[in-house]
């Protein structure tokens, strides 16, 4: 649906909301509410949106008028807004009443977004026991056995799938997309190769199927059939993102970075802000050395994904091996705030040891210590720091307990060396030192 046919709609349901035509209204306010992750742009705020659909709501049930079905598209709407508790106590006034199935699928994809796993099985499973060929709850299930790793148990309810309907395309897709998982390709490349028997050309899933299909490709080592696939994608589907971004991903796999960004630009162009699109065009831009350009790209992605650990990841190191390390710190500390992980500590030492601010770098260092007590790296810059702010004893006990940690076999960098000269008044160094010039 297109940003103007998006914007009519709008019009035409607020006309039917001033009307009291409740349940014309809410029919558009579904369509719309199903097109909106699809469109890079909304001619309405989401708090706008929010406040229509309310008002349609309560008008439909001032009129009595919220049967099964109106109560559940309301609660789909509700969690397309983000709203997912309160979608599910949506679905959940349908099922006081009765045993309702979309009511039930609806509840159960609201479950799985909030990550309630367990809940959503154990709701799926005892639908089954009212509607044992129901191939939407089947493959519901053995998307929430995905989820969790279960490979076997989701393969077993996407071949019960596959005997209840054995022309659905989609548990062909999906079966296909767990043995790609597990690496088995030629099997794989089959399932998407027997989709596409019954998937149609006009379904906007279909280009998925291609695409895998084109990665088993690549994954067997056939190339060229890879990228034949892809191309032919783009041909067929030339105003969708992803087709670009596969040929973007076949350029870099096969370390053609020019032609990778030029297509991963083309897929940014075409797609709504995506993370990983962002996040990859900033791998591409680093291997061709575009450093500068690799942080602009990721800063990018940064204002429509502010707490995405791996752009944030991405970012802090492209910063670090840049040399910008007062914005590198500030990068991993936002991500510390985000998912805490000790490794941080000490990428934050060193920044703050370039810096040449000994004391910060020092606190960072033994914070990292004190959890990880058997990395040898940061011993060696715990070193490095006593040495040149005068601890020359503690620096020399580092260096010893680095030695104890590789067992005698220590490596130095010729910068490490510099930082420790400051040793050489000790004899315990000399001693150290001497296993080096052997």
């Amino acid at each position: 649906m297109t940003y103007r046919l998006v914007e009519n709609l709008y019009t035409k349901s607020i006309e039917l909301i001033d009307k009291k035509h409740y349940l014309e209204a809410i029919k558009l306010l579904i369509q719309i509410s199903s097109s909106l992750n699809y469109l890079k742009k909304t001619p309405f705020e989401k708090e706008q949106f929010s406040q229509t659909v309310t008002k349609c709501y309560i008008g439909l049930k001032h009129q009595n008028l919220l049967k099964d079905e109106i109560l559940i598209a309301y609660g789909i709407i509700l969690r397309n807004e983000g709203y997912l508790q309160k979608s599910i106590e949506i679905f959940d006034k349908v099922l006081d009443f009765k045993i309702h199935k979309e009511a039930i699928l609806e509840k159960a994809y609201s479950l799985e977004l909030l990550g309630q796993y367990e809940e959503a099985m154990t709701l799926l499973t005892k639908a089954l026991n009212h509607f044992p060929h129901e191939k939407k709850i089947i493959n519901n299930l053995a998307t929430l056995y995905e989820e969790l790793e279960e490979w076997d148990l989701a393969l077993n309810y996407y071949n019960l799938s596959i005997e209840i309907d054995n022309e659905a395309g989609i548990s062909y897709y999906n079966k296909g997309r767990i043995l790609f998982t597990l690496e088995q390709y030629d099997i794989a490349a089959d399932q998407f190769k027997t989709a596409l028997k019954y998937y149609k050309e006009s379904d906007y899933r279909t280009i998925d199927v291609y695409l895998f299909l084109s990665d088993c490709h690549f994954q067997l080592k056939q190339y060229q059939k890879a990228k034949n696939i892809i191309v032919n994608t783009i041909k067929s589907y030339p105003q969708r993102g992803e087709g670009y971004y596969s040929l973007a991903e076949y350029f870099y796999k096969t370390d053609q970075y020019h032609k990778a960004i030029k297509y991963i630009n083309k897929a940014i162009d075409l797609s709504l802000p995506n993370a990983e699109y962002y996040y990859k065009k900033s791998q591409y831009l680093n291997h061709l050395n575009h450093s500068s350009n690799a942080i602009k790209t990721l800063n990018e992605g940064l204002k429509h994904f502010p707490d995405n650990i791996d752009i944030l990841d991405q970012l802090s190191e492209t910063l670090f091996i840049q040399g910008k390390y007062q914005n590198a710190i500030q990068t991993y500390k936002k991500r510390l705030k985000i998912n805490h992980q000790i490794e941080h500590f000490l990428q934050i030492a060193q920044c703050y040891f370039h810096l040449k601010k000994y004391s910060e770098a020092f606190y960072w260092i033994n914070l990292y210590i004190k959890e990880e007590s058997f990395d040898v790296e940061a011993y060696i810059l715990r070193a490095k720091i006593n040495a040149i702010t005068g601890y020359h004893h503690l620096a020399m006990h580092d260096l010893k307990s680095a030695q104890d940690l590789e067992k005698g076999e220590l490596y130095l960098e010729d910068s490490d060396w510099i930082y420790l000269e400051k040793l050489n008044k000790l004899e315990e160094y000399h001693q150290f030192i001497q296993q080096f010039q052997k």
